[in-house]
Formats: structure tokens, sequence, C-alpha cells
């Protein structure tokens, strides 16, 4: 079964067990066979609805995660915990308190996150980090504390910028209704000083919600790439290709086709997430994350036009323009 069926049958099998669910919450570990038996789940009862929190190992299941839902309005799901939502909350370290908003930090531009408060500077690096890691899942949440900090570092010295880490949830989630990891998206500027005649070697800019997976693509690394693939979901991009005579009408054509792919994925007629966007000087491309198997018929039919041409890669380096075959060995896992 692909991933689209599983969350399927996942779903569905909720819906059915719901009233036995709210009297043997430990039944859920059965269903979520029917997902992945990788992850993990706990039911909640809170003003008589069901909430399902579901969590993982390997963050990359929070983008899959998130997009779980059902049309019943008394079953709620969650993609890890929500963060407190007391946002100055405090911990305990070695009879210090930690405060949320006394804890300073710094974003890197490689999610990097510079942390610095003094009583995590009186213990080892490993402790510390610890610590940080159990304040970042409180005021992120599960979702975004695994998937929007890539790297720990305990600073010795006071930060010269920052902020408290109590103000990171809304420096990140600024404007959003439902933060969630395929919602934040991070602009780049590949440095191509070796630039290759292969696909997006000519991107100019580009916004991801995936770094580490566009950081790969261009060092012809495939990691995650494989770890996507090997929970069911299959990594791709759209390369756009239109009769424009200018990048600003490449942009408006890359746009609409965006738009469109959005549209589908919004409706269920295609299975899955788009994942980043960028323009090139020869082509325009869309980056998808597929739950499902998709024709090339269907992808034109989609999101392009007699004047817009449409070719689907698999996000790797080297891929060749793939076949319906290519992506469904590689929606099978």
């Amino acid at each position: 079964m692909n991933l689209q069926s599983r969350i399927d049958a996942f779903s569905s099998w909720v819906c059915v067990h719901k009233e036995a669910l709210r009297k043997d919450p430990l039944l859920l570990q059965e269903g979520i066979g029917l997902l992945d038996g990788s992850l993990h789940g706990e039911c909640e009862l809170l003003e008589g609805k069901l909430h399902i929190i579901l969590s993982a190992d390997d963050p990359l299941w929070y983008y899959v995660l998130a997009q779980i839902q059902v049309a019943d309005k008394d079953i709620i799901f969650h993609a890890g915990r929500d963060p407190l939502k007391d946002a100055d909350y405090s911990v305990t370290l070695f009879d210090r308190e930690l405060r949320a908003s006394q804890v300073m930090i710094h974003m890197g531009a490689q999610q990097d996150l510079h942390v610095y408060h003094e009583a995590l500077c009186a213990c080892s690096e490993e402790e510390a980090t610890v610590c940080v890691k159990v304040m970042l899942e409180a005021s992120l949440g599960d979702a975004l504390a695994a998937t929007q900090i890539a790297l720990i570092i305990i600073e010795k010295q006071p930060l010269s910028e920052g902020i408290a880490l109590n103000a990171l949830y809304d420096a990140l989630c600024a404007e959003m209704d439902d933060p969630s990891p395929a919602a934040i998206f991070t602009p780049y500027q590949p440095s191509l000083r070796d630039r290759r005649p292969l696909p997006r070697f000519d991107i100019l800019a580009g916004t991801t919600c995936l770094p580490s997976l566009v950081n790969e693509y261009y060092l012809d690394v495939s990691r995650t790439f494989r770890d996507l693939q090997h929970i069911g979901a299959c990594p791709c991009y759209v390369c756009v290709d239109a009769d424009v005579d200018t990048l600003e009408q490449l942009l408006d054509v890359r746009t609409e086709a965006a738009a469109r792919l959005q549209e589908a994925f919004a409706a269920h007629t295609l299975h899955g997430l788009l994942i980043g966007s960028a323009l090139g000087s020869a082509h325009a491309y869309i980056d998808l994350l597929l739950f499902a198997p998709i024709t090339l018929a269907q992808l034109q039919e989609t999101a392009g036009n007699d004047h817009v041409r449409l070719s689907l890669y698999l996000f790797h380096q080297g891929s060749q323009a793939a076949q319906l075959a290519d992506i469904q060995a590689d929606l099978a896992g």
C-alpha cells in the first residue's frame, strides 16, 4: 500500500473505533500499525473531543502526520504535542530555575540555534543540550522542535543579538493560522560556482520547507531523499518549460501552476504536499512530496496547458525525467 492508502486506512480505523478508544486509549497502537509500526500515539479526552497525538522518532514523519484529518469533528489529530499555553514556563536544572523568557537564543542561517543562559554554562554540554531540547519541545511543540532546529550550540558568553526562547514560536510562525513544518518556508540562493548541465543548476532563487533536501541535492547526497522514501513519501520536482520571453513571465507561469497543484492537494484529487518552488534562468521548478502515484498526463492536465510543458524528476542529482513506473516504485518504498 502506498502512503496515502495507509493514511486512509488508519484514519478510517480511528473513526470506526472512536468509542472504543475513549474507553481504552492503549488500543490506538493497533491502529497505528496500519500507518507505520515505528510511530507512537496516545489519546486524550478534552471537552468531549478525542485528541489523537502522534509522534515519531524520525522528524520527517511530522511533515506527513500534520496532514492527517477526518470529517468527524469529534476527532482531532495532532502531529506531536502542541506548545505549552504558558509561554513563560520554567524548568529546573540542578536546583537552578530557567525561565523561557531568560534563555536567550539566536537562529543561524542553517537552522543552527545558539543558546545562552548562565545556568547552562555550569553543566556539561550534553546536559545543557538535553535541557534545551526539552524547552524547545515545550516552546514550539514536538513537530517544530524536531524539524526547525538542526543543531543546538550552547554559548559560554551572552549573545550579541537574539531573542528570548519564549519568543521563538512567534518568530517562526508569525501570521500563520495552523503552523506546521510544511508551512514554514525559507529562501535560498544556490552558490553555483561549478555549474553543471543538470536540472536545478540554473536556479537563481527559491524557497523550501525542507532545506536538507535542497542542500543535499547540490552536494549530490541522497540521505533525506532516501529517508523520505523509507516512510513511503516520494520527493520529486516539476520542471516548468513555457513559451515566454522574460523571467517575469516564467515566474507568473510557475505561480499559476503551483496554485493549481495546491488546489488539487487541498481537494484530494492529488495526494501530497507542495514543499517548495524556484526560478531558474532557463526553467522554473515546483517541489512536491507525493503520498500516492501520479501520472504525467494527470500532472499536465492539473497544472499545464498547450503552452506550458511539465516534466517530473525524482529529487536527487542526475535523475532523469521520471516515467510513471519510476514514481510508483519509489512510492512503494
